[in-house]
C-alpha cells in the first residue's frame, strides 16, 4: 500500500474561486457623483458598493427624491 499525497490541485482551485468572488473594480467619479452617492447611501440606507452594483442613478432616483441634475457640477471637493 502506498499513501496517497495530499491534492494540491484541489487547494489550487479552492483558492482561484475565492479569488473570483472576491474581485473588486476601481471606478472614478466626479465630486458631483460622489456627492450623490454619498446621500443616497445614507437616504438609502446602503453603501455606495450596493448602490454602484445596482444600475446606481436610475435606481437612486426611483426609489428616492434625489436627482443627480440637482447637484452642481462646478463644484470642486473641499
Amino acid at each position: 500500500m502506498t499513501q496517497d499525497k495530499p491534492d494540491k490541485p484541489q487547494a489550487k482551485e479552492r483558492r482561484q474561486r475565492i479569488n473570483q468572488t472576491a474581485k473588486s473594480v476601481n471606478v472614478r467619479l466626479t465630486y458631483q457623483e460622489w456627492k450623490f452617492l454619498r446621500d443616497a447611501s445614507t437616504q438609502l440606507n446602503k453603501t455606495i458598493s450596493v448602490l454602484l452594483r445596482d444600475g446606481a442613478r436610475e435606481k437612486i432616483e426611483r426609489e428616492s427624491d434625489l436627482r443627480l441634475d440637482n447637484y452642481d457640477d462646478t463644484e470642486h471637493p473641499p
